[in-house]
């Protein structure tokens, strides 16, 4: 059928329908859109919190990270200065025992040295 075959009362009605469908359209999207402008917003408001805890950890991290670099230079100074007092230690040590080893050493030699002129000595006057 055609246009021109249509009665009038017909095609009023068939129009209303489109109306009514267009106005149910219409207002679903609107709905569509008041949803989606909702989802956007608790979107934002969760990346804002998101964005305050990263803040809050990132704080955390570089306070604990900060206490943590202190702690590492206070024990790499305690370790020095104990190594530095250990070799200061480990130098009077071997100086104390090169002093104990002359003095052993020069006791012998002149016990040797000592012994030796006295048994010289009786010996020439044994033999003369």
């Amino acid at each position: 059928m055609t246009e021109e075959a249509v009665p009038l009362h017909e095609r009023v009605d068939d129009l209303d329908e489109r109306v009514v469908s267009l106005e149910m359209y219409r207002k679903e999207q609107e709905l569509y859109r008041k949803e989606q402008e909702l989802y956007r917003k608790e979107q934002e408001k969760f990346n804002s919190d998101v964005k305050y805890q990263l803040s809050n950890i990132e704080t955390t991290v570089l306070k604990e990270s900060g206490k943590q670099q202190e702690m590492s230079q206070q024990l790499l100074n305690h370790v020095l200065k104990k190594d530095s007092e250990d070799s200061k230690f480990e130098r009077q040590q071997k100086k104390f025992t090169q002093k104990q080893l002359w003095s052993v050493i020069s006791i012998v030699v002149s016990a040797i040295f000592g012994a030796g002129g006295l048994l010289f000595l009786l010996f020439e006057a044994i033999t003369k």
